[in-house]
């Protein structure tokens, strides 16, 4: 269920780090990056929402930086270690309306344990510990669904579904008292209620069988199969972790320009300021027409669209919610989910190319051939995938939604922490309708997010009326249940009964 809306607009502005300088220059353009430390912050377009000012120290004004040099763009936004050791100020406690949220950065500066990752984790277990604890009931709830067989069980489901109703039936037929229906002109009858209790036997009686051969009747096998998804899984994270760029290339991203990041640089480093990061991800840019951007483990990729639809002020507010997702391993719980239920998506993946991609013109000499062929395509997608897209749709995403839609406030709340609460409810609207995904998997974990009006709620001011306003959420508990069938019940019985 979606967590309690944090509130807004009620916290103090926490302290901004002073900039902090590299120790040491790039040497290889291959991997070097942008010194965004070095960095002036741009002048805002008019009318956009800054933080409130710093507070005022004592401590007289550092000389001017140094300008910046072509050899400052080297690389793309991830700090170098001699940057990370640098000593940062404490940073201020979390404002009463995020002091749920994830754990805060280190209160001291320290190098990474690799480039792109945290620097609060001290080594890559922490890192690993901390996704699996943002996402572990998503995990738990793949290892058992992806390995265990219950999603070949569902084809025992749908051949029961089938023989069901005719065995239903036919049995009912057979008898004298279907045979007496059948004379007194109640046969269309006879053959609803058998269809209608055929499907749940079926489905009910092929599912279990399954079940049972897979399961029930070979535990110690189900608990191995369980184990091995699992280190598989960790086998899966630690690989897509090391080659992440490759990965990222391999899907049609790229780095960023030189001119992008002259635009993207300056705002990086404001929220990085803001939100006391000793280190920072790596960048990508996506070449796409949609305003979007999303969070790998080690790297934010960024599209070009964003860069063209949104002002510096609301693309500050977008990073901060990318890099809270960074911060927290939101991002590495998410590959855990998708690790563990890795033969669920390569189903759905699989069963999306043969429908979604059909060839369109394959030389068969006929056009009738091709849409034979295209037909033929579609079918064996949707046999392929259904299981896996019941699982995934109705278990999977329900469970993982719970947790990630509690990270996405938590995210936005970090934008209002700093001040950019009216700069992200100006954002959101020009993102979200665009969310999305490149594979099937991905498009179905989109749904995970809350819905764009209740975080625009949750990032308004309080106000007088809210709760006089507030809508309950559209649940029932077995209290609602119980107390509305008592209620007709004791209804219907008093007017059966003749009472008033």
């Amino acid at each position: 269920m979606p967590p309690k809306n944090p509130p807004s607009g009620s916290g103090q502005t926490p302290r901004r780090a002073p900039p902090r300088t590299t120790g040491k220059a790039p040497t290889d353009s291959s991997s070097s990056s942008v010194d965004y430390t070095v960095l002036p912050i741009k002048a805002q377009p008019a009318g956009g929402t800054r933080r409130a000012p710093a507070r005022a120290t004592s401590k007289p004004a550092a000389p001017a930086a140094p300008a910046t040099t072509a050899s400052d763009f080297q690389q793309l936004f991830a700090k170098s270690t001699a940057a990370s050791a640098a000593s940062l100020p404490q940073s201020a406690e979390p404002p009463p309306d995020v002091a749920h949220a994830a754990p805060a950065t280190a209160t001291t500066a320290r190098a990474p344990i690799a480039d792109g990752v945290p620097a609060q984790y001290d080594d890559g277990i922490q890192w690993f510990l901390a996704g699996l604890r943002r996402q572990r009931a998503g995990v738990v709830i793949a290892l058992i669904f992806a390995w265990t067989g219950i999603w070949i069980a569902l084809w025992g489901g749908a051949i029961g579904l089938v023989l069901g109703p005719l065995l239903v039936f036919g049995f009912f037929a057979g008898t004298n008292l279907g045979s007496d229906f059948f004379n007194l002109g109640a046969g269309q009858a006879v053959t609803v209620i058998a269809v209608v209790v055929g499907v749940f036997l079926g489905a009910a009686g092929g599912f279990l069988v399954v079940l049972k051969f897979f399961v029930l009747d070979h535990p110690i096998q189900a608990v191995i199969s369980i184990a091995s998804g699992a280190v598989l899984a960790v086998v899966i994270i630690i690989a897509i972790a090391t080659f992440e760029r490759f990965t990222l290339r391999a899907r049609g991203y790229r780095r960023l320009s030189r001119d992008e990041a002259r635009r993207v640089a300056p705002v990086v480093k404001a929220a990085a300021d803001a939100m006391d990061l000793p280190a920072l991800p790596r960048f990508a840019m996506a070449e796409m027409i949609l305003p979007n951007a999303w969070t790998h483990m080690r790297t934010i990729v960024l599209t070009t669209g964003l860069l063209q639809t949104l002002n510096d002020v609301e693309l500050e507010s977008i990073l901060v919610h990318e890099l809270r997702h960074w911060r927290s391993g939101d991002a590495v719980g998410l590959h855990l989910v998708w690790a563990c239920a890795w033969p669920l998506a390569a189903l759905i993946n699989i069963g999306q190319l043969l429908v979604g991609n059909a060839p369109k013109g394959i030389p068969l000499g006929k056009k009738a051939g091709g849409d034979i062929v295209r037909g033929v395509l579609m079918i064996t997608g949707y046999l392929m995938a259904w299981p896996a897209i019941v699982i995934t749709r109705f278990i999977i995403v329900p469970v993982t939604a719970a947790s990630q839609r509690r990270c996405e406030y938590e995210a936005d709340a970090a934008a209002t922490a700093i001040g950019l609460a009216s700069a992200l409810s100006s954002a959101l609207p020009k993102i979200t309708a665009y969310e999305g995904g490149r594979t099937g998997w991905e498009q179905m974990m989109a749904s995970t997010h809350p819905p764009t009006e209740l975080r625009l709620e949750a990032l308004q001011a309080k106000r007088d009326d809210d709760e006089q306003y507030q809508e309950d959420e559209l649940r029932s508990t077995w209290a609602d249940i119980s107390r509305f069938l008592h209620a007709l019940w004791h209804h219907s019985s008093v007017k059966l009964s003749g009472g008033q």
